[in-house]
């Protein structure tokens, strides 16, 4: 490899650094928000499934007495 190609490659990479470590810091603050959803997703999960039988056993209620009339 040539001095200049050397010369640029090395150029190219001071230029390219900082953006690069600046994308790399929005990369980690949004692996870390995911992070942090994806703790809440199990309890949020327990909550609706846990929320799911009342209104479905008042559903069978009145389709059970819709077909009683």
């Amino acid at each position: 490899m040539s001095s200049f190609n050397l010369r640029a490659i090395i150029s190219a990479t001071d230029r390219l650094s900082p953006v690069l470590q600046q994308q790399m810091r929005h990369m980690s603050q949004w692996r870390r928000q995911l992070n942090k959803m994806g703790a809440g997703a199990l309890p949020m999960a327990g909550a609706h499934a846990a929320a799911v039988p009342l209104p479905a056993k008042a559903f069978m209620n009145l389709a059970n007495a819709t077909i009683g009339l």
